[in-house]
């Protein structure tokens, strides 16, 4: 996937976050914004992968281990959905090992819980 095609699946992803949290706004569980974010992809015509499961490499050896992410949309960029105080550098770790060990260039998470969603999104770079 091009540059502009990812900036474009960028822009969609945000825009149903964005959605969500206007007709919600904060305080809900994590399981609700993740339910209706999956609706909001489907009513947009995007392909995800929900509960997604990738193997865990060390050394180019395959432990019996794996990482979970929430969501995989289309095939490139991995979402966590939050609902909490704050997003943890913790949280910001885990999303960036994913892509590592996915091979993916990009992630998201969205944190439902801010007042304004704006304040709840932290983009992850993977230099690949």
């Amino acid at each position: 996937m091009n540059r502009i095609d990812k900036n474009r699946l960028h822009t969609l992803i945000y825009e149903s976050a964005i959605e969500i949290h206007k007709n919600l706004g904060p305080g809900l569980l994590p399981a609700v914004y993740r339910l209706c974010f999956l609706q909001e992809l489907r009513n947009r015509g995007v392909f995800f992968k929900k509960d997604c499961s990738f193997p865990i490499f060390y050394k180019d050896i395959k432990l019996d281990a794996e990482i979970k992410v929430d969501l995989l949309i289309e095939n490139e960029v991995i979402v966590e959905i939050k609902a909490c105080d704050k997003i943890t550098s913790n949280q910001e770790a885990h999303l960036l090992s994913a892509l590592k060990m996915c091979k993916k260039s990009s992630g998201i998470i969205f944190n439902f819980n801010e007042p304004k969603l704006v304040d709840g999104y932290k983009k992850i770079i993977n230099n690949i």
